[in-house]
């Protein structure tokens, strides 16, 4: 079943490390944990409040499905 949105918990790439997931202001980093949710304000802050448990954590990306699919289409080079 899809989910409306997807939270992902990131930290700074490691100096042995060689590729990162994604990079936000200009510095690499890697994802942690994954969640993916339905719902509305209240179950994103209380994902993300689950997220930066993790003493590694920085920062939760949060990832609405409608923007994930136009982001992946156009990597592949379909239409919307």
């Amino acid at each position: 079943m899809k989910k409306d949105y997807v939270l992902v918990s990131y930290r700074p790439l490691k100096e042995a490390e060689e590729e990162a997931h994604m990079i936000v202001n200009d510095e690499a980093v890697v994802f942690l944990e994954l969640l993916a949710i339905d719902g509305a304000e209240m179950e994103i802050l209380i994902a993300h409040n689950a997220l930066m448990k993790n003493k590694e954590a920085v920062d939760v990306a949060v990832f609405h499905y409608g923007s994930l699919k136009a982001l992946l289409d156009e990597m592949m080079g379909l239409k919307s």
